[in-house]
């Protein structure tokens, strides 16, 4: 009786009222209300680790277990050992420990009747904490044992708060890891932090970047994503936040490079190889140092996880896009391409791809840094023209695609773009284009198929000379692959020497004697019949196969004049075709003083045949060549002269010795602007004094006009064909010509 007098001295004394939240849960679990009241009474005073008690009330076992279903944080429970029956406490630990596996409860039994179970034998079986008869129950000992409890309980507490927040962030970890995105990756730690430490999802993650451009090097803060209220901020600068106390928060942890921990805010530092990140965090109050000590591991793992975000963006980035432009690039144009094959077509859709022309002569004149900048100045005009409607990417080294509406993508919108001259640094460069076009109704298989269709329709629009785009037709692909055949055949051709060199003399108009002779290639198939020099020699061009078969020709025709002049009285040049690719490759000049050191006589014997357009396309290059080949020794024409484009300035630069005049002008000289080309021409030539070859002779009133105007030598029709070499060699061996 004088231990429960002990309790009940304290009856009077005033209750203070704190909220549930900020005390321990004490569960009482017995059948008599006075041992509630008392125990009550006895402990609502007691304060450990600086929080009050709050207590529950069961008085049987089934009422314990609903308490239970319904509460939770309960740190201690008071347990009476006999209740409705014999054991009912033994049963209720029983279930609290086996069926729901509430470890980290600590339960103290109590019971009334001395030896009703071996204390020893209950303490280990039920896992209970403590054993005490209420007769031997002081306040002291009470409170003791309830100080003993709660320590243990928040000690047992902080370590499954630690081992399961450190297993959270194991596997956090594992799916952070996996982001590929920034955003994505910001959101999910967004979300993960305050699961793990239940807070509002009121929060922020913002990336510090410095602008090399800028001279005070201070960083800039921006968004990469939000919760609640912030997650319009995405993407965003954080001068756009009203609380001007967080940016001020934010600057310190940059200052200090360090977490920084307020009653109502959490700002979290993570460094990485690429950037430092800030977390703003709206806190609800203290935080333990088990939760400080989980959130720098998390924080640890997050900063090596977006490092691998940001690598992953790097790469993604290099393998995606043009560094240079910041264009998607050709890969991926062709897997956006893909999702349009795939899915449901819009009507109306197209794709062009736009080359610039004479892009190589701009680099190489200009220099490639004026190359460059004039690339980057293109793609910003067309994303300024079409960025908004449609998709822009790079495809190549100077062309470009849009992909989006027929009724955007046009030709003549287009041009107009661009009808304006490319203005960048000190330059103004004027542009011309061409553009193939494909539109989505021949979208069948792929993306890469969709590019290949568009740039058969560049390729098409490029080899003509009256439009500068096209748009694809099925027709175009049967025509490729027909070229494509040649090609291939063309190269085995070479491979087996199946092609052949023939001449064509060139007559004194005056004598009728044949004074020089000109190589033509002929390609007869394996089936005898002759292919013409005008389907397979663009075909040779574009393929690069002509550098090879020129090399062959030019040889064959020395091997050849060597032969003819060894047999002949007559000593004469063969003249050759050297097609502006060949002009172009590095080992043009080397094969022509590789030949030099084979004792080939090339002053007496070669002579060089170049149309215009070969001096056009790149004229310092090609002019450099040129002189090259003249301190060699040998003779070059001007073939075609007339249907090009040259300026007399560039004809007067050009070191060439014969001016070989087209037979378009030939043919049309009884005509009145024809003759007076014609005439023009002659007397050019003749001011210049160069000798003067005119091309496709036919008839005799042709022969006696251009005699008429002292032209000396011409060939065709009226006098040869071309001829195999056997064939040339018996007409040298006519006593007609001797």
């Amino acid at each position: 009786m004088a231990q429960k007098d002990e309790l009940m001295s304290f009856a009077e004394e005033e209750v203070e009222v704190t909220s549930v939240e900020e005390k321990w849960k004490i569960l009482v679990v017995d059948d008599d209300v006075e041992v509630h009241t008392v125990t009550t009474l006895a402990l609502r005073k007691l304060k450990v680790l600086d929080k009050k008690i709050h207590f529950l009330h069961a008085y049987s076992a089934l009422e314990a277990k609903e308490i239970l279903a319904n509460q939770s944080g309960i740190a201690v429970i008071l347990l009476d050992v006999v209740m409705e029956t014999d054991d009912a406490g033994l049963k209720l630990v029983n279930f609290i420990r086996s069926e729901q596996n509430y470890r980290n409860i600590r339960i103290i039994l109590r019971t009334g009747q001395p030896g009703s179970a071996p204390e020893l034998e209950v303490i280990q079986h039920y896992e209970i904490d403590d054993y005490e008869m209420k007769s031997e129950l002081t306040r002291t000992r009470l409170v003791t044992s309830i100080t003993t409890a709660i320590r243990s309980y928040y000690q047992l507490s902080m370590i499954s708060v630690n081992r399961d927040g450190l297993k959270k962030i194991i596997d956090w970890g594992t799916e952070l890891m996996a982001r590929r995105n920034a955003n994505s990756f910001a959101v999910s730690v967004l979300e993960y932090i305050t699961l793990l430490l239940s807070l509002p999802k009121e929060s922020l993650f913002c990336v510090a970047m410095i602008d090399p451009s800028q001279k005070t090097r201070r960083p800039t803060i921006k968004a990469l994503a939000g919760l609640g209220r912030y997650s319009e901020l995405s993407e965003k600068d954080i001068t756009q936040l009203e609380d001007r106390k967080i940016i001020d928060l934010f600057n310190q942890c940059l200052i200090r490079r360090e977490h920084i921990f307020n009653e109502d805010t959490i700002i979290l530092y993570m460094k990485s190889h690429y950037n430092e990140a800030l977390i703003y965090l709206k806190s609800n109050g203290h935080m333990n140092e088990i939760y400080r000590n989980l959130l720098g591991v998390f924080c640890s793992y997050s900063a090596v996880c977006f490092e691998n975000v940001k690598l992953f963006e790097k790469l993604n980035f290099a393998a995606y896009y043009d560094n240079l432009t910041n264009l998607p690039n050709r890969l991926h144009c062709v897997e956006v391409l893909d999702q349009y094959t795939i899915g449901e077509k819009k009507k109306g859709e197209c794709i062009a791809l736009i080359d610039i022309e004479h892009f190589h002569d701009i680099n190489v004149s200009l220099g490639q840094q004026t190359g460059e900048q004039l690339l980057v100045t293109f793609a910003q005009r067309l994303t300024d023209g079409f960025g908004r409607d449609c998709y822009i990417s790079r495809i190549g080294s100077h062309s470009f695609g849009i992909l989006g509406s027929d009724e955007i993508v046009k030709p003549e919108r287009i041009y107009e773009l661009f009808s304006k001259t490319l203005k960048f640094s000190n330059n103004a460069i004027p542009v011309s284009l061409k553009i193939g076009i494909c539109e989505n109704k021949y979208w069948k298989d792929n993306g890469i198929d969709v590019l290949r269709k568009t740039s058969v329709a560049l390729e098409y629009a490029k080899r003509q000379s009256e439009n500068n785009h096209c748009y694809y037709q099925s027709k175009l692909t049967k025509t490729t692959q027909n070229r494509l055949q040649l090609m291939h055949r063309l190269k085995q051709a070479l491979t087996d020497e199946k092609l052949q060199v023939w001449y064509q003399p060139q007559i004194d108009l005056n004598t009728k004697a044949i004074v020089g002779v000109e190589a033509l290639i002929r390609w007869q198939d394996e089936d005898n019949n002759f292919i013409p020099p005008n389907e397979f020699i663009p075909v040779a061009e574009n393929s690069g196969l002509i550098v090879d078969i020129g090399a062959w020709v030019l040889k064959q025709a020395l091997e050849d004049i060597q032969e003819i002049n060894q047999s002949s009285a007559q000593k004469m040049k063969v003249s050759v075709n050297v097609s502006v690719t060949q002009f172009k490759s590095s080992s043009f000049i080397s094969q022509i003083k590789r030949l030099e050191s084979e004792n080939v006589d090339l002053k007496n014997l070669l002579e060089l045949e170049i149309t215009e357009n070969v001096v056009m396309d790149n004229h310092n290059e090609i002019i450099l060549v040129l002189n090259q080949l003249k301190e060699l020794g040998i003779e070059l024409a001007l073939d075609d002269f007339g249907t090009g484009f040259s300026s007399l300035s560039y004809l007067a630069n050009i070191p060439f010795d014969t001016l070989k005049i087209d037979r378009a002008f030939v043919i049309n000289y009884q005509e009145e602007i024809g003759k007076t080309i014609l005439d023009s021409i002659v007397l050019l030539g003749k001011q210049l004094k160069k000798r003067i070859i005119c091309e496709g002779i036919e008839t005799i009133d042709q022969a006696e006009y251009l005699r008429s105007l002292q032209c000396e030598i011409g060939q065709g029709f009226l006098y040869y064909k071309p001829m195999p070499l056997q064939a040339f060699k018996e007409i040298l061996l006519t006593p007609t010509h001797q």
